[in-house]
């Protein structure tokens, strides 16, 4: 009988702790991972204006169909590739709350690259979500860019993003 008290009182335990690594930690790893990345969103359309070259590209999604610059997407592959980049998270950040100095620091007072994304909440269709990112220069150690997150506020480093749109979009 003991040890039956006992396996219940260890099935509790258990059951008690896998509750809280759900609803308390894994909840809150979620929340941190949706905060870290470039755009937490469902993104229905995207804008990406390089300064170097003077070209926008507008990709849009209508009902599934993604258009770039009004043309269907003959390469889903690639627009997946730009979306999973921007649900991704910066390698670093190097101003949780930038300050106006230090734009001019990292060249992203004068981007060779702006993109803007609107998208809506990953449940809520109905909540529109929109991020703008500033790319800047290239940062002195390793392949990556500063880039400014200007609704966070934030400047990070990141190699995928700049060079997956110059490589991927044409």
């Amino acid at each position: 009988m003991k040890t039956y008290t006992s396996s219940i009182a260890l099935v509790l335990v258990l059951a008690f702790i896998g509750i809280y690594l759900y609803f308390v930690e894994y909840s809150s790893y979620k929340e941190k991972k949706i905060k870290n990345s470039f755009f937490a969103g469902e993104v229905d359309e995207l804008s990406m204006t390089d300064k170097v070259l003077n070209k926008t590209t507008v990709l849009i999604n209508k009902d599934g169909v993604w258009t770039i610059n009004g043309k269907n997407s003959e390469d889903p592959k690639t627009i997946n590739t730009i979306i999973h980049t921007l649900k991704g998270k910066p390698e670093k950040t190097i101003s949780p709350s930038a300050k106006e100095s230090e734009l001019k620091d990292f060249g992203l007072d004068i981007p060779v690259m702006v993109i803007n994304i609107i998208g809506h909440a990953p449940k809520d269709t109905s909540k529109k979500v929109t991020e703008t990112v500033y790319i800047g220069s290239k940062a002195p150690i390793g392949f990556g860019r500063y880039m400014w997150l200007k609704n966070k506020n934030t400047i990070v480093i990141s190699s995928e993003i700049y060079d997956s749109f110059n490589r991927e979009v044409k």
